[in-house]
């Protein structure tokens, strides 16, 4: 049976023309339909990869089903009959190629099939150049745009969007993934001259020969990403700054110059509010994908040198912390404006890093919302969230509602330095900024 959820219509079969048509209102006037199995699919699939010089298996997914806007898929891993059905055939047949036409990645064991060929939902010519790749025709080129990853274990939770907290995608993952952002093979290979990189004013180049090395023409993807190699905060291991398309015959090779601003290299610092490039030396890789580095170089950008953050007498917005735990952001009103605050059980913490204080603050006040009753706590502390010195503590009541603010203050005793500071929320509340003043 067959429901159509919009119109709340059934199936049913018309007497005179013998054919499906949606017109039953009711279930039980509707065409009960049952499944009669014709002829076992697996058996007949390996029956056919046994006979054959080389298996083709198409996996994947619909576009309009399984997963979509408004239905998230509950793993990477391939539906249970589609890798049972290419485990057969992969058995009946070592020559056996799996072709995934996919709007997403899939994970995949490693003794799955010998060669993977993936392709996004390309429209009415996909199976002519699905034929091309696979006899030879064309040399594949393209190149992964996101990481694979191994398993399930690999994601974040489905709400986590802090890829830096939780150190995912390909910026910031530290596992080894199925397939690394960047990642393609083609039907030859190529190597990769040393770098030369020259620091010309707001932009840099690096220059260096690429050489097929097989015996056939072929496209190599070049890709140049770098690192910071001693960054204050917390930085991408790798980040893509430019790429070329460089088309090569067999035995060939060219020089190839890769050029990005030196702007690219900024990360915005929530302690001035826009994005510095910070100085130091920075590790520039060339190579075939994100994992698979040819060659390094290092280069020593100026930058913009910083001190402590000056916090003193200044409002300090809650969402420009350096590090958090527990903690989420959240709207000030209904229209605009950020604040942080606590979630789960136990104590948040914010971490603001390196602050600087030319003197003594004797007074603290934040701007804070609470809905509960009773009463909950900040506490300052230096250096530490749980075992650094407590500088003062701050009482919060109920304001009435999560978009009530208010206004509390008490006493502190921060000595003058510059440090960590971190901001202990206990119990629920929100908190919009916060104050140090000498009185």
């Amino acid at each position: 049976m067959l429901r159509h959820a919009q119109l709340g219509t059934y199936v049913v079969v018309d007497a005179e023309t013998d054919e499906l048509v949606a017109t039953a209102r009711r279930p039980q006037d509707a065409e009960q339909f049952s499944l009669r199995m014709v002829r076992p699919g697996l058996a007949h699939a390996r029956e056919l990869a046994r006979d054959a010089d080389v298996a083709v298996v198409v996996v994947g997914n619909d576009p309009h089903i399984i997963a979509r806007e408004t239905l998230d898929r509950d793993t990477v891993a391939l539906p249970p009959a589609q890798e049972e059905l290419v485990r057969v055939v992969g058995a009946a047949q070592p020559r056996t190629v799996l072709v995934v036409m996919s709007s997403y990645p899939y994970a995949f064991p490693d003794d799955l099939v010998p060669a993977i060929l993936w392709t996004s939902h390309a429209g009415q010519e996909t199976g002519d150049a699905l034929a091309d790749v696979l006899l030879g025709r064309y040399a594949p080129t393209g190149r992964l745009p996101q990481t694979w990853y191994r398993s399930d274990e690999d994601l974040p939770d489905l709400l986590e969007y802090d890829i830096i907290k939780a150190r995912r995608s390909y910026l910031y993952f530290e596992g080894e993934p199925l397939y690394p952002f960047g990642h393609g093979l083609t039907y030859t290979t190529f190597d990769y001259g040393p770098p030369q990189v020259v620091l010309d004013g707001a932009t840099v180049a690096v220059t260096l020969e690429v050489g097929n090395t097989g015996k056939r023409d072929g496209t190599e993807v070049v890709q140049l990403y770098s690192r910071p190699v001693d960054p204050s905060v917390v930085r991408p291991s790798r980040q893509l700054q430019a790429f070329a398309r460089v088309e090569l015959a067999a035995g060939r090779s060219r020089r190839v110059e890769l050029t990005f601003p030196v702007s690219a290299l900024a990360y915005w610092d929530v302690a001035v509010g826009r994005h510095r490039v910070e100085p130091g030396e920075y590790e520039l890789m060339v190579g075939r994908s994100s994992a698979a580095p040819q060659v390094r170089a290092r280069l020593l950008v100026p930058g913009e040198p910083t001190g402590g953050r000056d916090i003193l007498g200044i409002d300090v917005r809650a969402v420009d912390f350096d590090d958090y735990e527990r903690v989420a952001l959240v709207d000030t009103s209904r229209e605009s404006g950020d604040a942080v605050a606590v979630t789960g059980s136990g104590a948040g913490w914010l971490r603001f890093r390196a602050v600087h204080l030319d003197r003594a603050a004797l007074r603290m006040t934040a701007r804070v919302g609470r809905l509960e009753p009773g009463e909950a706590t900040i506490t300052v502390r230096r250096d530490d969230p749980v075992g650094g010195a407590v500088l003062g503590r701050l009482r919060v009541g109920r304001t009435g509602g999560q978009y009530t603010w208010t206004t509390v203050s008490g006493g502190v005793d921060a000595p003058a330095g510059t440090y960590d500071l971190y901001l202990v929320l206990a119990g629920e509340q929100r908190l919009d900024s916060f104050r140090l003043d000498v009185s």
